[in-house]
């Protein structure tokens, strides 16, 4: 029996039998009255304050032990705060004498914590077994550069991710070598590879996992953001600067009765300047928003098909009418960004149709009639695949756009004299087939972006990854944190439920360790003479 349970047991015999003596006390435990005695001075000692008689308790004994793993679990490892933060928390609660909250204590807790949290990753996947079929993802791949390399490998539908690891390069082999062990594990193939244009991840594409390349829209349009748009912003600025300092002049010499009629001429154009650069600012906003709308697989206005073609042609106009732009505000330092993203175009396209071919193949699967394969694709799937943008972005210009298109498809959709055919259980089973389709197509490779941002946050609040801080971040992330539909990324990835990673912890973990008397503590009880002077 564990010594807290006979602690507890013992205080409940006092508590129902009030004041009895140590020989019942021990027959109505089963106890040695020896080990009774010491339970009931430990008792005394630790009941210092009006509420220490609840931890005593059963209840209150399971509270404890969720308030002490829930905080380390929660506050120790997954927001990185040190054991010294965490031992003056405790004391503040004025737990000291009910379990050992020293920082050496919590440090050896928070050790196995994470050791369970290893265990608990090692033991879902074992589950998973043979038994689980392959699963096709669009995965994204990035590396961040601290003490060494880290290379992350994410689903992006899902959000799970396969690789998180440190390594000495970040060469082609190595990449390869950890992916193609991660993947094996958990059962997935990769059907398309979304990364920037470096080397070793294009080839991890077409030679590793032999699947298209795209190209990340993120990054090209960062670029033009920094160059086009930032030097815009400056023109701009100079101008209204220039301009403001013309009026002020211009209203000094009104006041003192002096010629204004040169002054008055450089307002003016100042001023012509300046709604020069707001147009140029104006179109550059809508040139660049048109960029982000032409990576789609639907056409905005009538729902229609798209292809890699026909993407590739768009962004080139576009981009032809931004350098036309960039000449007519004589911006040379762009020249660099647009031949990046013209090299880029045909990589950023082919996305569309390494979509399209998912789709057809998945569909050919099932063997349909042309009717319903057509109202699949050019009725159902659109509906679907504009609500799912319009739920993804958070710009209110983005948001309109894509509610009116929905609104389109979707009307369409309930005009369609085929919709009225299919039964419940029919419109159900295509639901969640175009629901899972459009979860596929993506255009950039934010969500690495964004882990990599918390790496780098954790990095430099804890001065490095200690040996398993950054395995036991990667399980937290697959198994624990939840979207607002409350799914974990293995919950999205696999389709099955797991066991809650916390509870599970807890029920792997022994008792929490007991308090300890302090040497200062003991050394400060001790009788101590007054100093007498010489």
């Amino acid at each position: 029996m564990k010594l807290r349970e006979r602690s507890q047991q013992v205080f409940e015999a006092i508590k129902k039998g009030g004041k009895r003596s140590i020989r019942k006390i021990a027959e109505a435990t089963g106890i040695a009255k020896s080990s009774v005695r010491r339970h009931q001075q430990a008792i005394e000692r630790r009941n210092q304050y009006p509420e220490s008689e609840f931890w005593e308790t059963a209840a209150g004994g399971q509270w404890l032990r969720l308030l002490v793993l829930g905080t380390i679990y929660i506050f120790g490892i997954k927001c990185g705060i040190g054991v010294e933060t965490l031992s003056e928390f405790f004391y503040l609660l004025q737990l000291p004498m009910q379990v050992g909250v020293s920082p050496s204590a919590l440090h050896k807790l928070e050790v196995e914590v994470r050791e369970k949290i290893l265990q608990y990753q090692q033991q879902q996947q074992s589950t998973q077994g043979s038994s689980r079929k392959a699963i096709e993802i669009c995965a994204a791949a990035d590396e961040t550069n601290f003490e060494r390399d880290v290379l992350v490998l994410m689903d992006l539908s899902s959000g799970y991710i396969l690789v998180e690891e440190e390594v000495e390069n970040r060469q082609y082999q190595t990449w390869i070598d950890k992916a193609q062990t991660a993947l094996t594990q958990v059962g997935v193939r990769v059907r398309s590879l979304i990364s920037d244009r470096a080397p070793a991840l294009i080839k991890l594409a077409l030679e590793g996992f032999e699947c298209p390349s795209i190209a990340d829209l993120f990054h090209p349009l960062w670029d033009l953001s920094k160059t086009f748009g930032a030097a815009l912003s400056r023109q701009f600025n100079q101008a209204h600067q220039k301009l403001t300092q013309a009026q002020q002049k211009l209203g000094q010499l009104t006041a003192l009765a002096k010629d204004t009629t040169a002054q008055q001429q450089l307002v003016e154009q100042l001023q012509a300047h300046l709604e020069f650069v707001q147009s140029g600012q104006r179109t550059y906003h809508q040139l660049r928003q048109q960029l982000t709308l032409t990576v789609h697989p639907f056409a905005l206005t009538d729902g229609s098909f798209k292809t890699t073609t026909e993407v590739q042609a768009q962004l080139e106009q576009l981009l032809f009418k931004l350098e036309t732009l960039q000449h007519r505000h004589q911006l040379v330092k762009a020249d660099s960004v647009f031949q990046k993203f013209r090299q880029q175009i045909p990589a950023l396209a082919v996305g569309v149709n390494s979509w399209w071919q998912w789709v057809q193949r998945s569909l050919s699967l099932e063997n349909l009639e042309t009717p319903l394969t057509n109202w699949l694709l050019g009725q159902l799937l659109p509906t679907f695949y504009w609500q799912h943008q319009l739920g993804k972005t958070k710009s209110r210009t983005l948001r309109r756009i894509y509610r009116q298109a929905h609104r389109r498809a979707h009307q369409s959709l309930l005009n369609h004299p085929f919709t009225a055919t299919l039964v419940s259980e029919q419109c159900r089973h295509w639901q969640e087939w175009a629901q899972r389709m459009v979860t596929q197509f993506h255009r950039a490779s934010s969500a690495v972006e964004g882990r990599n941002g918390y790496l780098s946050q954790r990095h430099h609040l804890q001065r490095g990854f200690w040996q398993h801080h950054l395995p036991v971040l990667t399980v937290i992330h697959n198994f624990d944190l939840k979207r607002t539909d409350d799914t974990t990324a293995a919950q999205r990835l696999f389709g099955r439920q797991f066991p809650n990673l916390l509870t599970w912890v807890m029920q792997q973990m022994g008792e929490l360790p007991r308090p300890r008397i302090s040497k200062k503590l003991a050394l400060s009880q001790r009788p101590t003479l007054q100093s007498v002077p010489v």
